[in-house]
C-alpha cells in the first residue's frame, strides 16, 4: 500500500517502448481529487523535554519507492503553474535537486556559466520521476 503522501496522487505509467517523452503512453494508475486534509499541516517543530527539534530533511521516500516505470503526473492551471498535492511534491523535490552538489554545484556565479550538461542532468532527474504536461 502506498504511503500517505502519494496515495491520492496521479500516477502514471510510461510503456517501455516510447522514444521520446512527447510520444510516452501514459495510464492514469491514481487520481488527486481528494481535498487536502489537515494533517498535511502538521507542526515543524515539536517541543520535548524544553528541546526544539527542526524539521528535518526533505527525502521523499515514498518517490523512490516508485516503479521506474511510474511517475507523478503533475498537472497545471491556464498559466502554466503546477498546481495541487502534486506540485508541491515536484517543489520538494526540486529542493533535492538543488542542494544536490555534484548535480549542480555552487561555485558558479551565475545559472548562466553553469554548463548545459549539469542542466541538462537536473532535467533528466525530475523527468525521471515526474510526468510534467506540455
Amino acid at each position: 500500500m502506498r504511503r500517505r503522501r502519494l496515495r491520492d496522487l496521479s500516477i502514471v505509467q510510461n510503456t517501455p517502448n516510447s522514444e521520446e517523452a512527447n510520444n510516452e503512453k501514459q495510464t492514469v494508475v491514481g487520481s488527486s481529487n481528494v481535498p487536502e486534509t489537515l494533517e498535511e499541516f502538521a507542526e515543524f517543530q515539536i517541543k520535548i523535554g524544553g528541546m526544539c527539534r527542526g524539521r528535518g530533511c526533505t527525502l521523499l521516500k515514498d518517490l523512490y519507492d516508485l516503479n521506474s516505470v511510474e511517475r507523478v503526473k503533475v498537472s497545471r492551471n491556464r498559466h502554466g503553474k503546477p498546481v495541487g498535492s502534486e506540485a508541491r511534491l515536484l517543489a520538494g523535490y526540486f529542493g533535492i535537486v538543488a542542494r544536490n552538489a555534484n548535480m549542480l554545484p555552487i561555485n558558479y556565479e551565475s545559472w548562466h556559466h553553469m554548463p548545459d550538461s549539469n542542466k541538462n542532468q537536473a532535467l533528466d532527474s525530475i523527468k525521471e520521476r515526474f510526468a510534467l504536461e506540455v
